[in-house]
């Protein structure tokens, strides 16, 4: 439950952001009948990651044995990466995507195409989604399935009430530390999976077992099983009896990315406390 709720906290506020960025301008130069259009690419952006979500849950559903993991650990592996990518991608444009956006909404005005702020919005939320998609499919393998729809769900409402608070700008929203912070959570979701997908391909026979497995807690009452082990593994990825290689590859994930993404701190700029309907 946890890993799907911060995926879908972290994922839902970037997408649920950049609509109150947005909104929040037309709404600053008094175009509020731009609103619709605006809705209107939301709503179709969440209907294409609907559909295509439904029909991947329904076709690696149907998977079974080693087939499903080796499928389950290519999807993951490919989360991983897309993960990575967008934790980097938005410490480092963070300051400006407000200005940009604004660029974007302009630009659609100055056309005068009905489509042209309903475009802007389709397409930055249909990333978001898409991504929550493929995260939230890497995550359901050897998942409770009622858990893992619950966190989603509960991680859903909470991105859309942060996004009506940056709206109203009433409240200050201190992005920076809500992106650090929840970067750091999903380093280490981003580096189970990378384990997981070890363990899955070891399981398939596709990689081998090197140097036997590092420790064996399954019979610890705490870690080794029960509520407490589950929500380690949905989290972190944590495995009572794991490979030698799935430690290395864990430790040197979190390790690397975890040094490239703290390691050098960014220049300081504009505070990213201030309430977003007021950023540049």
């Amino acid at each position: 439950m946890g890993g799907a709720l911060l995926v879908t906290l972290r994922e839902g506020f970037e997408g649920a952001l950049i609509v109150s960025i947005v909104l929040a301008y037309l709404r600053q130069i008094g175009r509020r009948d731009a609103f619709r259009q605006v809705w209107f690419g939301v709503v179709a952006a969440l209907g294409v990651s609907t559909i295509v979500g439904a029909a991947a849950y329904h076709l690696l559903g149907g998977l079974e044995g080693d087939l499903e993991h080796i499928v389950f650990a290519g999807v993951s592996l490919v989360a991983v990466a897309i993960l990575t990518w967008m934790i980097f991608w938005m410490r480092s444009q963070s300051r400006t995507i407000g200005r940009r956006l604004r660029q974007q909404v302009e630009r659609a005005l100055e056309s005068e195409s009905r489509l042209g702020v309903a475009s802007v919005a389709f397409f930055a939320v249909l990333r978001e989604s898409l991504e929550t998609v493929l995260f939230m499919l890497a995550l359901l393998l050897g998942a409770n399935r009622l858990e893992w729809a619950i966190g989603g769900a509960l991680g859903v409402v909470g991105a859309v009430l942060l996004g009506y608070l940056a709206y109203q700008g009433g409240s200050r929203i201190n992005l920076r530390l809500f992106f650090t912070i929840t970067g750091a959570l999903l380093l280490v979701i981003a580096a189970g999976l990378i384990a997981k997908s070890v363990a899955w391909l070891q399981e398939s026979g596709v990689v081998p077992i090197f140097f036997g497995h590092v420790w064996d807690l399954r019979e610890q009452p705490v870690v080794g099983h029960g509520m407490v082990s589950d929500l380690l593994h949905g989290l972190f990825g944590w495995n009572p009896w794991p490979s030698a290689l799935e430690v290395v590859v864990w430790l040197l994930y979190v390790a690397i990315v975890g040094w490239l993404l703290f390691g050098a701190r960014p220049r300081s700029g504009t505070s990213q406390s201030e309430p977003v309907g007021q950023r540049a």
